[in-house]
């Protein structure tokens, strides 16, 4: 028993001892560490925020003589033989901080955090990882809100509740027809039906009833999203159709889809290299999903959320689903044709690149599957390219290019 008292009375902290370590409520803990951290040292608040201090000495300019350029003033850091008695005391809390947290970590998030150099790292890491940044909070609003059929959060699911897991909206570009109405007869639905419901009307009567359709499954694949050191940064939830089960000729007809060569990527930063100019990275959301579907597809409810009125229903696809066999093809051809319309050319030798020229400069587009990368000898051009492509679809992501396809771009 006094065992046990004392690793309760560890979990809530005592003097000289953080609180554990807590994956399952973090929030508490993050509160419970702040003020501990705070009872250690006043100053440990301000290096969380701030970051660490780096003893630095300043350089005095040096004027132009001779005809030689001057050099300006500036800050350099200093060695450690120099640093003086206020230098020594900073650094120290910092390093004292990191000592504090790493006590009160787990083996396996002390791993995945002992390479970091500054306790703002660690502190921001852990954040990331248990809690969440403002972008994936967004995320989860979006998440809640939308009505398409492709979900995206930013927490684990296991934290949500039945009534936030629940979308009681029907997806827009669908229609629901019944199973056994499939197998029936082409006559269409009448609305003198006593059993017909009125709010399917518009869903159903539109088109006619085709004959032994195979009705393709789905199920929900959860991902991890990681950044170049593999910390997680977003917690994905997608609805993915059972592709494996379409039947050629019947499903999909047209399967093939232009995709970039690792090559061509690199021959795409050689080039921006080349020109000195930047390369930016845009994620549309749900690519996949703006693709039109030339064929008759029917999906069955996903699972959790059969709609318990009409078990029975299926949806006809308008659009595109992730794990169609057809859904890259008819992505790269709607974004293709959207880009050709929009004046940009294919490139002579790869059908992923495009680009558009101008009197003085030029602007380059290279497509990898929903991936998107371009650049310009004309920032203005990347602007105006932004503004196009958030007219036309949804953007989750924008910035300059710092990880892609397993390379680590450094840009100045």
């Amino acid at each position: 028993m006094a065992l046990q008292a004392k690793d309760n009375y560890f979990d809530i902290g005592s003097t000289g001892k953080p609180p554990r370590f807590n994956k399952d409520n973090f929030a508490l803990w993050k509160t419970r560490m702040e003020l501990f951290l705070s009872g250690a040292d006043p100053q440990i608040p301000h290096f969380l925020e701030r970051g660490p201090h780096v003893p630095t000495q300043t350089v005095l300019a040096v004027p132009s003589a001779n005809g030689q350029p001057g050099i300006p003033a500036r800050e350099l850091e200093k060695p450690v033989i120099e640093w003086n008695d206020e230098d020594r005391c900073l650094v120290s809390i910092d390093t004292k901080a990191r000592s504090l947290i790493a006590m009160s970590l787990p083996d396996d998030v002390f791993h995945s955090v002992c390479h970091l150099r500054s306790v703002k790292e660690i502190w921001n890491t852990l954040c990331v990882q248990y809690e969440g940044t403002e972008v994936l909070m967004e995320s989860r609003k979006i998440f809640l809100e939308t009505y398409t059929t492709c979900l995206t959060m930013s927490k684990d699911i296991k934290t949500l509740t039945l009534s936030e897991l629940y979308v009681p909206h029907v997806s827009a570009p669908s229609s629901l027809v019944t199973i056994t109405e499939l197998e029936s007869s082409d006559s269409d639905i009448s609305e003198s039906d006593p059993d017909f419901n009125e709010s399917l009307a518009f869903l159903t009567r539109t088109f006619k009833k085709p004959r032994k359709r195979t009705i393709i499954g789905s199920k929900w694949i959860f991902r991890n999203k990681l950044d170049e050191i593999g910390t997680i940064i977003r917690n994905k939830a997608r609805l993915v159709a059972q592709g494996y089960r379409q039947e050629e000729g019947i499903d999909y007809d047209e399967t093939f889809a232009p995709v970039a060569r690792v090559e061509a990527i690199r021959l795409f930063l050689a080039y921006a290299t080349h020109m000195n100019f930047k390369v930016f990275q845009m994620d549309i959301k749900n690519a996949f999903l703006n693709g039109k579907l030339n064929e008759e597809v029917y999906v069955a409810q996903p699972p959790g959320f059969v709609d318990p009125k009409f078990p029975d229903h299926v949806y006809k696809l308008n659009k595109a689903l992730y794990g169609l066999k057809q859904a890259p093809r008819t992505w790269y051809d709607t974004l293709s044709t959207f880009l050709l319309y929009k004046g940009f050319e294919h490139g002579k030798i790869d059908s992923t690149l495009f680009l558009k020229k101008y009197p003085k400069h030029i602007i380059l587009v290279q497509i990898y599957v929903d991936d998107i990368i371009f650049g310009s000898t004309n920032p203005k051009l990347c602007e105006k390219f932004e503004l196009l492509m958030k007219t036309e679809y949804k953007m989750s992501m924008m910035g300059e290019l710092t990880y892609y396809l397993g390379l680590q771009i450094k840009q100045s």
